[in-house]
């Protein structure tokens, strides 16, 4: 490893590092990529396995999404403490804009209906895990 003090035409000094090529280190990358695709290879194999963390991650993400509601609910847990039709402004804020969310995305789906009906795209065989 060596390190050169350059000076660009304003003056300023800098120190360059060369660490090596990275040719270097290319050694561990086909050893690491063959473990990661033996490894997907092999969790694909275990049935229900491949569901697992998404399952659990949208389970909390419900658990936290109805705990929002519950608590937003309550009037006395907003900086206020004011009443919008019986719930903390904060539900009422969000309410309207997940209504205007949907609003605006069915007005784009009567002017740009091609983007709804797109197919999902799949990645060529030889990038697949």
């Amino acid at each position: 490893m060596s390190s050169v003090l350059q000076f660009s035409d304003a003056g300023d000094a800098a120190v360059v590092v060369d660490c090596g090529t990275p040719a270097n280190t290319s050694a561990l990358n086909p050893a690491i990529n063959a473990r990661v695709v033996a490894l997907a290879a092999r969790v694909r194999e275990v049935p229900g396995v491949a569901g697992v963390a998404p399952f659990v991650g949208g389970l909390i993400l419900t658990y936290v999404f109805v705990k929002s509601i519950i608590d937003l609910s309550d009037p006395a847990n907003s900086e206020s403490g004011n009443s919008w039709l019986g719930l903390g402004p904060p539900l009422v804020i969000a309410i309207f804009f997940l209504l205007l969310g949907l609003v605006i995305m069915l007005l784009q789906w009567r002017v740009e209906p091609g983007f709804f009906r797109r197919k999902s795209e799949l990645p060529s065989p030889a990038v697949q895990l």
